[in-house]
């Protein structure tokens, strides 16, 4: 029995016996370990009568514990709202995997040896088993944001023995979503700028904050200051509480050109990205290379408040690396994207009524040759390999930006600046850019291939309703352009292209009237050069 006062008459006992009194050992099997056992030994006669002598109490052994996981590691998504886990397996005999344990409060307890415990099964403090039998790896979804999971690892074998705990502890956190709406005004003696902006409610996902007023999901909005745009330094001017959506901050110099950031800020001190105003009131989004930028003039800026555009809602841009595009002829590719403020969502067919906005591309450079962003600091020997080979002197003439028009990217060329390494684009519409190698002419130029289409049918279905020209301009020089018919008769003006820069249109019209169906010509002057051609009008 396990209990010594049950070997005494009204105890529960469980008895055995040999079935030769000349035996000298007894084996008892099912045992459990770690377990005290008290034994009483008697002579039994043919009679069945008993002579009890011998009195044994003996504990049974504990089996070898398991070793427990090693090299633990944790790679959080917050984005997922997910966690994965993996470890390194010690060598283990009858290993039966690892027994995850998880809960949303500090975990008291630990699985009992030689339970034999399953997926889902709930312990006496709440805590969950994650998994029962896990390999080398574990996920574990749908969690909360800005909530700490605790987590502990115990390996075991098929005698359910457990080992040692690992533990450790998640919290999922997401930046606060950029201020959007950012404006600025100076005073007329420029010594002082203020700064509003909208406030800040969401994670820059787009989720919505889950506690009013948890510092874990926004706790002050800080403003930076730098002198320069390009690898900018910030410096921390003050601080405000979430409350405030506006603040005025003195210019050191009013003579100087300053650049401001907002950026909201939880407890866990991790900013997201932010839109940059200057002093002279123009806005900025910067892409991760530090360089690469959108530029909006002071006087657009307006576009980013919720009168200002289409949606009605705060804005600001984002600049996103697409590396992943990179590689043959693309040597940079990057998205600017108008963010909606609270929502997270991008401003579908988002435009200005002119191109004024500046894209500005960043291109590398490595032992004089212009390469994607990836090869910095790549060997020699990949570097003599990589085609298309461009040297970083050739530049102007070798690289040209192309912009993603919603089907295909087409080439928008823009202005190559070889000492800040740039490629400029002055653009109405943000969205998808490159720069990709592209050989170019000196002065302004124009192939047949830059038209948009050949044939228009000016319906007003939005169809092939007009024709778009575009010039490789580097000298940024005047161009105009004109429409006649096959008699020669002048027909109409183009018109400096809605989109683009160095772009021209036509839409299919003389004055209000639609013109006839038939082949006309175009022709289109810059720089003492003419190019003409024809296109096709059907109705």
């Amino acid at each position: 029995s396990t209990n010594f006062g049950a070997l005494f008459p009204g105890g529960v006992v469980y008895s055995s016996y040999t079935d030769k009194g000349l035996l000298l050992t007894l084996s008892v099997e099912g045992l459990r370990p770690s377990t005290t056992y008290y034994f009483k030994l008697a002579s039994l006669n043919w009679q069945g009568d008993k002579n009890y002598a011998v009195l044994i109490a003996t504990c049974t052994r504990t089996p070898p514990r398991p070793w427990p996981v090693e090299n633990l590691a944790m790679l959080p998504d917050a984005l997922a709202r997910s966690v994965l886990f993996n470890w390194v397996n010690p060598y283990n005999p009858a290993s039966a995997g690892v027994l995850v344990q998880t809960s949303t409060q500090p975990i008291a307890e630990i699985p009992e040896d030689l339970a034999d415990y399953h997926t889902g099964d709930i312990l006496a403090d709440s805590s969950v088993v994650l998994a029962s039998a896990a390999a080398a790896a574990q996920g574990a979804s749908g969690l909360l944001l800005d909530s700490t999971y605790y987590y502990r690892f115990f390996s075991r074998n098929t005698l359910h023995v457990y080992s040692f705990f690992v533990s450790t502890q998640c919290l999922l956190d997401l930046p606060p979503m950029s201020p959007g709406g950012l404006q600025a005004s100076l005073n007329p003696a420029r010594t002082e700028i203020n700064i509003s902006w909208s406030g800040v409610s969401s994670n820059n996902d787009g989720s919505s904050f889950r506690f009013s007023g948890e510092p874990l999901e926004l706790a002050r909005y800080e403003i930076y200051r730098a002198t320069g745009l390009i690898n900018p330094a910030w410096t921390l001017v003050t601080s405000v509480a979430v409350s405030s959506m506006n603040i005025t901050v003195p210019v050191p110099d009013p003579a100087a050109v300053y650049y401001y950031k907002v950026a909201a800020v939880d407890s866990i001190g991790i900013p997201g990205t932010s839109m940059i105003v200057d002093t002279d009131k123009n806005l900025y989004a910067i892409a991760p290379d530090r360089i690469s930028r959108i530029r909006i003039p002071a006087d657009l800026t307006r576009i980013v408040t919720p009168g200002g555009n289409s949606a009605g809602s705060p804005l600001f841009f984002a600049a996103l690396d697409r590396s992943g595009d990179e590689g043959g002829k693309v040597m940079k590719s990057v998205e600017f994207a108008p963010i909606q403020a609270p929502s997270g969502t991008e401003l579908d067919k988002f435009h200005l009524e002119t191109p004024r906005m500046d894209i500005v591309l960043r291109y590398e450079t490595e032992n004089g040759m212009v390469v994607p962003s990836g090869m910095k600091g790549a060997a020699p020997e990949t570097l003599t390999s990589y085609k298309p080979a461009v040297n970083a002197s050739d530049a102007s003439a070798s690289l040209g930006a192309y912009w993603h028009n919603g089907k295909e990217y087409v080439k928008v060329f823009g202005s190559v600046n070889p000492s800040d390494q740039t490629v400029t684009v002055r653009s109405a519409v943000p969205g998808k850019y490159q720069i990709r190698a592209l050989a170019r002419s000196s002065g302004v130029s124009f192939d047949v291939k830059e038209m948009s289409n050949k044939v228009i049918t000016p319906n007003g279905d939005r169809r092939n309703d007009y024709v778009v020209f575009t010039l490789d301009n580097p000298r940024d020089s005047s161009i105009t352009g004109k429409i006649y018919d096959l008699s020669g008769a002048f027909v109409a003006d183009m018109k400096p292209g809605t989109q683009m820069a160095d772009t021209l249109t036509w839409d299919g019209r003389s004055g209000s009237a639609v013109v006839p169906r038939g082949v006309y010509i175009y022709q289109i002057k810059a720089e003492g050069k003419t190019f003409n051609g024809t296109l096709v009008v059907i109705r």
